[in-house]
């Protein structure tokens, strides 16, 4: 990376550049027309202004476009619930634990303060749960 030295170890050779500098140079004017919504630049950069082109100003190209963002949304989505669903499960199992250790002590078999000790967990913490 030109602006920090750092080297990003992937196997594959990449170059990071800032979207933001206006330097001048042609990877600076290539950043611009990806960047901004009407930027093309046909004698520079042909391929890469022309598929532009084509997916801004084609029916098919807004299509593909389109199906695009639609899956990067289901991907944000699917990961989202999962996440959604592994926090579900830390926060069941230990509500769950709670409700165990609560009717183990309102039940008089362990003492508040000897299970939380045991779990290292605060006693003053355990009894205010259980409250």
């Amino acid at each position: 990376m030109r602006e920090t030295g750092g080297i990003a170890g992937s196997g594959l050779r990449e170059v990071y550049v800032s979207a933001l500098a206006r330097d001048g140079s042609d990877v600076a004017a290539l950043m611009g027309a990806f960047e901004e919504a009407e930027a093309y630049d046909e004698t520079r950069f042909p391929a890469t202004s022309g598929e532009k082109r084509r997916l801004r100003h084609t029916k098919e190209g807004r299509g593909t476009m389109s199906r695009v963002v639609e899956e990067i949304r289901a991907v944000g989505r699917r990961e989202g619930i999962e996440m959604g669903r592994a926090e579900g499960r830390i926060k069941g199992k230990a509500e769950g634990r709670a409700e165990a250790l609560g009717r183990l002590v309102r039940d008089g078999l362990v003492d508040a303060r000897a299970a939380a000790a045991s779990l290292g967990l605060d006693p003053e913490e355990v009894e205010r749960m259980l409250a």
